[in-house]
């Protein structure tokens, strides 16, 4: 007999992306191709162990398949158990459509658990389904990150470009006009000379529409930023990294030696760009390549802990003797370093 897995509804990564990321134990993940056409997927399943979920959605380039993490569902917190049901609403995301039949199921679990994956089926969608989900998609967010300043996702809906299907709409507008001053005789005379200032009103409408939409995605991020910010004195994901560059450069200002800091993280390199930005000129490099000469050594989002008064970053550097500073939980804490290393 089938025990239904009570999950939370999947949500998209773009949902995340404002979030300092957590840390997370060690996982291990599996990926499968899951082939149908359908607006859900009914997953039945077994563990011993509590497991998470990623459905992805394959779009085809010209160097081959890839998939959006953005656009991806993540279910989170599926409990252990034997015969397991699950099932993910896949038109949730803004990358699926009605004739997508082909879908990347992640599973991951801790290391050493035991998984088993049953079936898998493709539940068939419908027109009052498909509308729905045209809907829902309509009000997916735009994804800020930090990057945002210098590239923005955009709206879509069914995978495709909501900035599209206004310049298609508007083209068949513009077809139809040219149409219809051509084949329709005096008939359509009036409309003819009418019809231009028509069009452009309905490009400025579309125009306003869009920016209304982004507008109130625009004051929704600002305003949590806002709140953050005075709260916590935290900024999206980069989490307590404005707090620990001050409180660095509190020590460089009453320091007789010249700084430098070595920075232990898992992430892309903004992180280690924003904290050189907030020390400059004091030298900010990764852990790799810095550790054995820095005065200061940052982890940010990563397990550390002092062993005999000794640390390293990652576990392959030599120890050297520290002094923790300041510890801000997540995985972020400052150490003063000894000036000699020590194997």
């Amino acid at each position: 007999m089938n025990v239904s897995a009570k999950v939370s509804s999947p949500h998209l990564f773009s949902e995340e992306v404002l979030n300092f990321p957590g840390i997370e134990e060690r996982l291990v993940e599996q990926s499968l191709v899951v082939q149908g056409r359908g607006s859900a997927m009914r997953i039945f399943y077994s563990s011993d162990a509590p497991l998470s979920m990623q459905v992805s959605y394959f779009i085809n380039r010209m160097g081959g398949r890839s998939f959006n993490p953005l656009e991806s569902l993540r279910i989170d917190s599926l409990p252990a158990g034997t015969n397991r049901e699950m099932t993910v609403d896949l038109s949730r995301s803004p990358a699926w459509n009605p004739a997508m039949d082909e879908y990347l199921l992640h599973v991951r679990g801790p290391d050493g658990a035991t998984v088993q994956i049953h079936d898998i089926d493709i539940l068939p969608s419908s027109a009052f389904k498909s509308f729905g989900a045209m809907v829902h998609q309509l009000a997916v967010g735009e994804p800020m990150q930090l990057s945002s300043i210098n590239y923005l996702h955009g709206y879509r809906i069914f995978g495709v470009s909501l900035s599209l299907i206004f310049g298609i709409f508007i083209l068949l507008l513009l077809l139809v006009h040219v149409l219809m001053q051509k084949f329709g005789g005096k008939k359509f005379a009036v409309y003819a000379r009418r019809s231009p200032c028509i069009f452009f009103a309905l490009i400025a409408f579309a125009f306003l529409l869009y920016d209304a939409r982004f507008s109130f995605d625009l004051i929704k991020v600002t305003a949590s930023d806002t709140h953050q910010w005075l709260t916590d004195h935290e900024y999206r994901q980069l989490g307590p990294l404005h707090t620990m560059s001050d409180r660095l450069s509190q020590e460089e200002a009453f320091s007789d030696q010249s700084m430098s800091v070595a920075l232990c993280f898992p992430w892309d390199d903004i992180y280690l760009k924003q904290l050189r930005y907030h020390l400059y000129p004091i030298p900010v490099q990764r852990a790799e390549q810095a550790f054995d000469s820095a005065t200061h050594l940052v982890f940010l989002g990563m397990e550390h802990a002092l062993t005999d008064g000794m640390i390293s970053c990652h576990g392959t550097q030599e120890l050297r003797e520290a002094k923790l500073l300041d510890d801000y939980g997540r995985g972020s804490a400052i150490y003063h370093l000894s000036p000699e290393p020590r194997s």
